[in-house]
């Protein structure tokens, strides 16, 4: 059983742990298996086998909080330990994202952060009902901005399919960098919380693929004033199809 989770991400492997101790009868064989495959990631990390960027960090972080609490001392000294390596990679989180409170954040927050962004994960941002009206009406700027995007073949034909993956890999980089920043949220997510900031980090993409000159001078972190840079860029878009 040590191998029964090797193939899931540290996502999952905090989720499994959650349902393993809030089980009636604790199964002490599963959370033997969720531990140990749990010190084989936090040693191949120590030992450089596994990189870790900034943008990973708070997830990788949240998983070696979540499994330093434990009775298991072997596992504890190794999540201590990756926690003081991982420490410089998150100041450069905390730099592009504006935070400035990672160390604060307790394993149950983590958790609870993970398991209700599980939950936000599978909305559809682009849902629309039977007469096309958009079900969270914030997004139909986007889906407009996007709609529009024509991708093109080497013959300078335009090909249906490579739009639509254009469109899915805009929405996907955006529900990541989204978790990534929600899931070291020291405050219960909302969904609207949730859907805010996959707006704006889906404006911010457009934005930058399509504006990057008139978006050079943005820093992060992002202050009020970029922010409303950025909302000032995405206007423009929809203003071009307008005319």
């Amino acid at each position: 059983m040590d191998n029964a989770f090797a193939d899931k991400t540290e996502t999952a492997l905090i989720a499994e742990r959650s349902a393993v101790l809030a089980a009636p009868a604790v199964d002490d064989d599963a959370l033997r298996a969720l531990e140990s495959e749990a010190a084989r990631r936090l040693n191949a990390y120590l030992a450089g086998d596994v990189d870790v960027d900034a943008d990973e960090s708070p997830l990788f972080y949240g998983f070696i909080k979540v499994f330093g609490e434990t009775e298991n001392a072997d596992l504890r000294v190794l999540a201590k330990k990756a926690e003081a390596k991982i420490t410089p990679v998150l100041k450069q989180f905390d730099h592009m994202a504006g935070y400035d409170n990672l160390a604060k954040i307790s394993p149950e927050e983590i958790e609870r952060n993970i398991t209700d962004l599980d939950g936000f994960e599978r909305i559809d941002p682009f849902k629309r009902d039977a007469d096309g009206k958009f079900a969270f009406e914030q997004f139909a700027p986007v889906f407009r901005v996007l709609s529009n995007v024509e991708i093109v073949d080497d013959d300078d034909g335009a090909v249906s399919e490579l739009n639509e993956t254009f469109m899915e890999t805009v929405l996907e980089t955006a529900r990541m960098k989204t978790y990534m920043r929600l899931c070291v949220s020291d405050h219960e997510i909302t969904q609207r919380d949730y859907l805010s900031e996959l707006q704006f980090e889906m404006e911010k993409a457009v934005v930058v693929l399509f504006v990057m000159d008139k978006t050079s001078g943005v820093e992060f972190p992002l202050d009020a004033a970029q922010v409303g840079k950025i909302h000032q860029e995405f206007q423009k878009l929809i203003d071009v199809l307008d005319e």
